[in-house]
């Protein structure tokens, strides 16, 4: 028998969709909660003659070290739609908007601007950051999705089905065997422990906000799988204000459309098993965004804003591992928010690793990467106590900038050969040799070669 609260919803989307849904191109979610709304964007979407509010979150910096983290606040909407659309913004704060910049800048997109009102047209999905005049500490993100597929009957006994509105589940909520959606509205509060035997999908165009949660200094990733060796499905979920891992498991996962916040010098983005896959994801978390600690990884369509206090690519490992074959591509990096730190030690790099522990690291591949303004370091590695990296390929790379500090490679126990930088460039400059690409080495370090296809 269906349970009061699975007829609620059932009524509820019934009569929601025949409002707003039916026959329509565009898909816009209600808002959560009223005080999560942001006072300082308004966004409707335009198709035709019709007309849709999409709501805009915001979330509050809450890290102390503000200094380092331009933001005071996240600002984001998320929508999804079939066919030509116009994105239209009203920015509700301070002097009329003079220009705007969208990022990733490959999109060349084109933004008409007229006073408070920014006009964007999208015949694609995409995810992009706006870059706007007197509005660098209050940073909004418009995230443009496909339709939904295959959403789960809300009566479906499998599923922990979750609709629009705020619900607290708490720290380390426990979920057996079932699989989790989340609706486009709907606002978690808390963080999930998920034990399976079986494929495990999380799905949705929902939230999940690790903001409430106080745990001192025990681990709390906002999903966590743990169980027999399976698979795990995240699907576009947007996970906000994290406090350590945003998705851990071992399991082989893929993390598909979906969004990171997080303002916690802890904040990561994603650990997750061999075989996995992350693609067409959206990243601004305070430490490392992608931990690499297995193998047959393959990573790409990924938009990074590097903060403060971690790597987008995260190697360093503190138990004996064999990481291989790791495909990185099509990635943007439109934004970092580093400024100093100390050389050798440093993780503040694009690409690093700290500490090997006697692991192996192998066959790294990485392709068609972008690099908005400057970096403060692409590649920063270090075999720490022993271990060895070998065979670790740039391709196709593109550094609007340049490289502000060293990119450190150091083995002064253990060894690291075989870097290729195949068609680099860094400020409009090829890179073909080491002194351009503001490389300093110590230790067990070999063939490192430089190429540069000509037309």
């Amino acid at each position: 028998m269906i349970n009061i609260t699975r007829l609620f919803y059932i009524l509820f989307f019934s009569f929601y969709f025949s409002l707003i849904f039916i026959k329509a191109e565009v898909w816009v979610y209600p808002g959560a909660e009223e005080n999560l709304k942001s006072n300082k964007y308004y966004v409707r979407i335009l198709q035709d003659d019709n007309v849709y509010e999409s709501f805009v979150y915001h979330s509050k910096n809450t890290n102390d070290n503000i200094t380092q983290q331009l933001s005071t606040n996240n600002h984001w909407t998320s929508f999804s739609f079939n066919d030509e659309i116009t994105v239209e913004i009203t920015k509700l704060f301070g002097n009329p908007v003079r220009f705007c910049i969208i990022r990733p800048k490959e999109t060349r997109l084109k933004p008409e601007v007229s006073g408070h009102v920014i006009k964007i047209k999208l015949t694609k999905p995409q995810k992009l950051y706006l870059e706007i005049n007197e509005a660098e500490e209050e940073p909004l993100f418009i995230f443009a999705d496909t339709s939904e597929n295959n959403v789960p009957d809300i009566s479906n006994n499998s599923v922990l089905y979750y609709g629009p509105g705020v619900h607290t589940i708490g720290t380390g909520y426990e979920v057996t065997n079932k699989d989790i959606y989340i609706a486009g509205g709907a606002y978690i509060i808390g963080s999930f422990h998920i034990n399976s035997n079986r494929p495990v999908n999380i799905t949705g165009r929902g939230i999940i906000s690790g903001y409430s949660q106080n745990n001192g200094n025990k681990r709390n990733d906002l999903i966590r799988v743990n169980g027999e060796p399976g698979k795990v499905t995240v699907d576009g979920i947007t996970f906000t204000d994290a406090i350590d891992y945003c998705i851990s498991t071992n399991q082989t996962c893929h993390v598909l459309n979906s969004k990171f916040f997080g303002w916690s010098n802890n904040s990561k983005g994603i650990n997750i098993g061999d075989s996995s896959k992350i693609d067409n994801c959206f990243f601004k978390v305070d430490n490392d965004i992608i931990t690499i600690h297995h193998s047959n990884l393959n990573i790409s369509n990924c938009i990074i804003w590097q903060q403060a206090n971690g790597a987008p690519f995260q190697f360093t490992s503190y138990e004996k591992r064999m990481i291989e074959n790791i495909e990185i591509k099509k990635t943007n990096i439109i934004r970092t928010d580093i400024s100093e730190d100390s050389i050798w030690t440093s993780d503040k790099t694009i690409f690093n690793c700290r500490e090997l522990s006697h692991s192996v690291i192998k066959n790294i591949f990485v392709e068609d990467l972008r690099v908005e303004g400057n970096v403060h370091r692409l590649l920063g590695i270090n075999t720490g106590i022993g271990g060895e990296i070998k065979g670790f390929t740039f391709k196709d790379v593109k550094i609007e900038g340049v490289f502000s500090h060293e990119n450190y490679i150091s083995a002064m126990n253990g060894a690291i050969s075989n870097i290729l930088f195949d068609n680099v460039e860094a400020n409009y400059m090829k890179i073909t040799n080491e002194y351009d690409a503001y490389i300093e080495k110590r230790g067990n370090v070999a063939n490192i070669q430089f190429k540069w296809k000509n037309y």
